[in-house]
């Protein structure tokens, strides 16, 4: 379902028609936004070209972190196929990953993303997603805040996501080490957690582990949000929501 909507949003791009419209512009593509009524599969491919630009801007930076160390960009490019190849098996795994997720999720009043690092763009993205499309009260909080404090409101009618990647090789072993110890202390207060991890982790109850690829360079963020896109997009239909219409705003923040 998921590539054919990615095939058809690029046929859609590349018609004639499209390449008469003219150059881009915020006036243009949200006056079309406000004036058109398209299907969900229509509606679904904008929202995944919109998630595409976070993942492109996350591949912009590392080569301009790359150029600015005056290191080789080819290191970036090589780590980037193998994201791009981790995202195609997810893909091709779509339904089968997001249905059992989206079950134990279950519609909570209220979600926290967390993790430590570079990973945390991924709880805050993720949180964005889901706000925009299944319209649920999610929070991004680093995972050292949330021990102080916030970890009093541990509730089973919650959702606790933890992104806990320890990387090729493990360089970052000791950060995941802390992000599973905070998932086993959240479920031992009867909170329940969706782990994406590329660590060991026994399966327990109360936590659904989703496995994901070791990656380098701290580019999971790739992988890790388009698995909250995948769940976002079964938690809506659930709602009975169309994943990617906003009702109140436009495709295109034009005002403060």
């Amino acid at each position: 379902m998921h590539r054919s909507l990615r095939s058809n949003y690029v046929s859609r791009s590349r018609s004639p028609q499209r390449q008469h419209d003219g150059d881009f512009s915020v006036e243009k593509y949200g006056a079309k936004t406000r004036e058109k009524k398209e299907c969900g599969e229509q509606l679904l491919a904008e929202y995944a070209t919109m998630l595409g630009f976070y993942m492109a801007s996350v591949a912009v930076l590392m080569y301009l972190a790359a150029a600015i160390a005056g290191e080789s960009p080819r290191s970036v490019t090589q780590e980037l196929i193998r994201v791009i190849e981790a995202q195609e098996r997810i893909l091709d795994r779509a339904e089968e990953i997001a249905a059992p997720a989206a079950e134990f999720f279950n519609q909570p009043p209220y979600v926290a993303l967390m993790s430590r690092g570079a990973d945390l763009a991924s709880a805050y993205q993720g949180s964005l997603t889901l706000k925009e499309v299944v319209r649920i009260g999610a929070e991004a909080i680093s995972a050292a805040q949330f021990r102080h404090g916030p970890i009093e409101i541990v509730n089973p009618l919650h959702r606790y996501v933890i992104f806990a990647r320890q990387g090729q090789r493990g360089q970052r072993n000791k950060t995941a080490k802390f992000l599973i110890r905070l998932a086993e202390d959240i479920r031992s207060h009867r909170g329940r957690v969706l782990l994406l991890t590329d660590a060991p982790f026994d399966d327990v109850p109360d936590v659904k582990v989703i496995r994901v690829e070791p990656l380098r360079l701290f580019l999971g963020t790739l992988v890790d949000t388009l698995h909250i896109q995948l769940l976002a997009h079964d938690l809506a239909l659930r709602a009975g929501l169309e994943p990617g219409k906003f009702w109140i705003a436009e495709g295109v923040t034009r005002e403060e």
